[in-house]
């Protein structure tokens, strides 16, 4: 006769009682594991499983006095995959740094230019508003409003790039969406600048000179990690879905 699974209720207390019976530092190690552990595509369930053998393990190398890493038998993150693979049927694809580093990127990118933006809206309509002009008494402008719009639409795009480049990093299944978002990046990359300029002639709104030096420190650097971010996402999309094939 089968023993019969736990429920998620007692996996739960058992779990929490277990933990708090620890050493700081095994806590500190088991939090640290887990923050990895949840990047997988993973139900609650079968987090709490891999959560009760690692919490097993390392009260067993409290009583033995012994390091948590030193009764795994091997390092912690190679451990977690052998859990993954075991509990979950989850088998680290091949991609998963590059689409996570990817992923970090494009949503600071995303952040840092959307919460300027947001801050430069708040205050166009606050001044309209108040009086139908800037705070400052200048007019709200053609060229004011396009500004904001066009860091809008890249720093959306880039957050929720970053957010799926990271969801999918774990899961071989997803690489096909993943790819396609890397592509869409890629084409965003190339048609971007083309429609800036053609909006900014429509509107007539003089391009800022850049001085020789400005041109050097900011235009090249920008230009390659335009191309290299795409490029990196598709690769970590085209290798986990080739560990899967």
């Amino acid at each position: 006769m089968s023993q019969k699974e736990p429920t998620m209720d007692t996996l739960l207390s058992e779990n929490y009682t277990l933990e708090q019976s620890l050493s700081y530092q095994n806590r500190k190690t088991i939090a640290k594991m887990f923050r990895y552990i949840k990047t997988f595509s993973l139900g609650e369930y079968e987090i709490e499983l891999i959560r009760k053998d690692i919490l097993g393990m390392a009260a067993e190398s409290e009583q033995r006095n012994e390091p948590l890493a030193e009764v795994m038998g091997k390092d912690p993150k190679i451990f977690c995959n052998d859990l993954l693979e075991a509990i979950g049927g989850i088998k680290v694809p091949r991609g998963r740094t590059c689409l996570r580093t990817a992923g970090w990127f494009y949503q600071m990118i995303g952040w840092l230019n959307l919460i300027p933006a947001i801050f430069s809206l708040c205050a166009i309509l606050l001044g309209y508003v108040s009086a139908g002009t800037l705070l400052s008494g200048d007019p709200i402008t053609e060229e004011m409003m396009f500004s904001i719009i066009i860091s809008v639409l890249p720093a959306v795009l880039y957050i929720f790039a970053g957010h799926y480049a990271k969801k999918y990093s774990g899961d071989a299944s997803r690489a096909g969406s993943a790819l396609r978002w890397g592509i869409a990046l890629m084409l965003f990359v190339i048609i971007y600048p083309i429609l800036n300029n053609i909006i900014s002639e429509y509107l007539a709104i003089e391009p800022r000179a850049y001085t020789t030096n400005e041109q050097i420190l900011m235009g090249a650097p920008s230009i390659l990690l335009s191309y290299i971010f795409p490029l990196l996402y598709m690769a970590g999309a085209y290798m986990n879905k080739k560990s899967v094939q």
